[in-house]
C-alpha cells in the first residue's frame, strides 16, 4: 500500500509550494472525473502477445497471417527522421505547446526545462524523434514514446512484455494549405514512423488513448480497443 503514502507526500510538497489544485489520473470508476479515455493497443509482435495471453488469435487467421496483418516496414516512411537532441528543445517546445493549444482543451504547457527532462532520449526509457523536410531545415513533426515492462505470470515461454506508450507528438498541419484529408494522412505517416521506431526497440505492443487527434489514426493503423479506461480528475 505504497501508493497512498506517495500521494500524501506529493500533496504535502505541492501545498508547501502554494499549489492548491492538481490534475491526476486513475483507472478506477469513481465519481467526479472530468474526462474519460479508452486504451487502444497496436500489436507489433503478435506471436509473443498470443503466447503470453495478452492477445487472442482470431479463429480465422493462422499465426503467419496474423503476423502479416500487423507487419510494418523496417525503415521510416518520412525523410530525415532523427533522435531529439538538446539543440532541438527550444523549437520542439514552442511547436508542441502551439499544437496542443490548437488541438486540446486541457493540456500541459511545458517549459524548455520540463521538455528536456521529459522528452530527451534515455536508453530503455524514453525515445523522441524529430522529422524535417530538409536535413538542415526546421522541425516539422515530432513523436515520442516511453517503455514499460509488464511481467507475464505463470508462462513458460515469456517473463515480460515490452510495452511502448505513445507520448507527446505534433505534426505538420500546413497552416491553411493542407486539407483535412491531407492533415490526417500526415498524422498517420508520423504515427506509422513511430511504430517503426518502436519496433526497432523490440517493443511488443504500443498503447495509446483515444485522446487529442488519435481517433484519426487508430483504425487505419490497426490499433484495437482494449478493456481499460483512464479517467482524469482535478
Amino acid at each position: 500500500r505504497l501508493a497512498p503514502v506517495l500521494i500524501r507526500e506529493v500533496t504535502r510538497r505541492t501545498m508547501i509550494l502554494g499549489i492548491q489544485q492538481a490534475l491526476y489520473t486513475g483507472g478506477v470508476e469513481i465519481p467526479g472525473y472530468i474526462a474519460k479515455c479508452r486504451y487502444y493497443h497496436r500489436q507489433l509482435n503478435p506471436k509473443k502477445l498470443v503466447e503470453s495471453r495478452f492477445a487472442a488469435q482470431p479463429s480465422k487467421l493462422t499465426m503467419k497471417q496474423m503476423q502479416r496483418l500487423y507487419a510494418i516496414p523496417d525503415d521510416p516512411i518520412l525523410p530525415n527522421v532523427s533522435a531529439l537532441t538538446a539543440d532541438d528543445i527550444p523549437e520542439v517546445t514552442k511547436k508542441l505547446n502551439h499544437f496542443l493549444d490548437q488541438k486540446t482543451v486541457l493540456r500541459a504547457c511545458l517549459s524548455e526545462e520540463e521538455a528536456s527532462h521529459f522528452l530527451l532520449p534515455r536508453e530503455g526509457v524514453i525515445y523522441s524523434y524529430c522529422i524535417r523536410r530538409e536535413p538542415s531545415g526546421p522541425v516539422t513533426d515530432f513523436f515520442s514514446f516511453y517503455i514499460v515492462q509488464s511481467s507475464v505470470i505463470n508462462n513458460s515461454k515469456h517473463e515480460a512484455i515490452t510495452c511502448g506508450y505513445l507520448y507527446y507528438y505534433f505534426y505538420d498541419t500546413g497552416g491553411d494549405t493542407l486539407s483535412d484529408n491531407s492533415e490526417k494522412e500526415r498524422l498517420q505517416a508520423v504515427i506509422k514512423d513511430m511504430l517503426i521506431m518502436a519496433k526497432k526497440q523490440n517493443i511488443d505492443v504500443v498503447n495509446c488513448l483515444d485522446a487529442v487527434t488519435n481517433q484519426d489514426f487508430l483504425s487505419d493503423l490497426r490499433f484495437g480497443p482494449g478493456d481499460g479506461y483512464l479517467r482524469y480528475f482535478i
